[in-house]
């Protein structure tokens, strides 16, 4: 899968600054950063819908992909957390980064 221009940037800022560079951990943060994409397409799809739909007898019920953004959403939290990118990244000098 391809990944969308906010990914793709997202990718290089990552690898650049946890220095990731074997190929087990390129490939868990591509799938992450796909599942990410996921999420954000069906996230639009359910902002321009709504939450809701009518089901085949007229009920109302929940959008079928809000199932689809909190699974995408998990996986791309669960690779983060799997590279270890859920902490700060180390800095070649003591303090907090500049401009934060």
């Amino acid at each position: 899968m391809r990944l969308s221009k906010e990914s793709k940037e997202l990718k290089a800022a990552i690898i650049n600054d946890y220095g990731l560079n074997d190929k087990a951990a390129l490939a868990i943060l591509q799938t992450a950063l796909e599942a990410r994409d996921l999420m954000k397409k069906a996230q639009r799809l359910v902002n321009k819908e709504g939450l809701t739909t009518k089901g085949d007898r007229g009920q109302i019920k929940s959008h079928p992909l809000l199932a689809t953004i909190r699974d995408a959403r998990a996986q791309f939290l669960a690779g983060i957390k799997q590279l270890n990118l859920d902490i700060a990244p180390v800095h070649d000098r003591p303090g907090r980064p500049g401009g934060r």
